[in-house]
């Protein structure tokens, strides 16, 4: 639920946290260290552009960049990504260190059936996004998807639910992949 108030609040940032906080070990403890351990060469500081929404509970380590015109709800963000303009990043969804996510990508849709499928849709609202990684422009991941390190979603793919990627793969232009 998006309330104006609160959805202009400073995000969390990881070096404001203890490590006791409940944010950090209930939203990321099943992410390896190698996804978000900090690299040499990156800035400490998060920039969120003035345009851009992010949830009071968003999670973003150092040096997270954020364009124009996101929409980052309650999810994690490791450090030294990138987000590039028109990015809308669900809640439930975790990104690795280093990724890069290209315009107009959704992160995080529900899927909907609308009478067309033969299967009746489940899903869990988790997304998993390995470090490294590449999201090109307009392309949409449903919830309840994994995708490992240092992996290249080529532009206007689509990413249906319940859908693992391995670590090291190549996903081209307008794809669909489902289960």
């Amino acid at each position: 639920e998006w309330r104006v108030k609160s959805a202009w609040r400073k995000p969390i940032v990881r070096s404001e946290l203890s490590a006791e906080s409940s944010l950090l070990s209930n939203d990321c403890s099943d992410l390896s260290d190698h996804d978000m351990n900090n690299s040499d060469n990156r800035s400490d500081h998060v920039e969120v552009h003035t345009n851009s929404i992010v949830h009071p509970n968003a999670v973003l380590d150092s040096g997270v960049q954020i364009g124009p015109f996101c929409v980052i709800g309650d999810c994690r963000v490791g450090s030294g990504t990138m987000i590039h303009p028109n990015v809308v990043i669900a809640d439930g969804v975790k990104i690795g260190q280093d990724t890069e996510i290209f315009p107009g990508a959704l992160i995080g849709k529900e899927p909907k059936g609308a009478g067309a499928l033969a299967r009746p849709t489940a899903f869990q609202k988790v997304v998993k996004v390995g470090a490294g990684c590449s999201i090109g422009p307009n392309v949409v991941i449903y919830y309840d998807v994994e995708i490992g390190n240092f992996t290249l979603i080529g532009d206007s793919a689509s990413i249906r639910e319940q859908c693992r990627i391995g670590d090291n793969c190549v996903i081209s232009r307008c794809v669909t992949i489902n289960y």
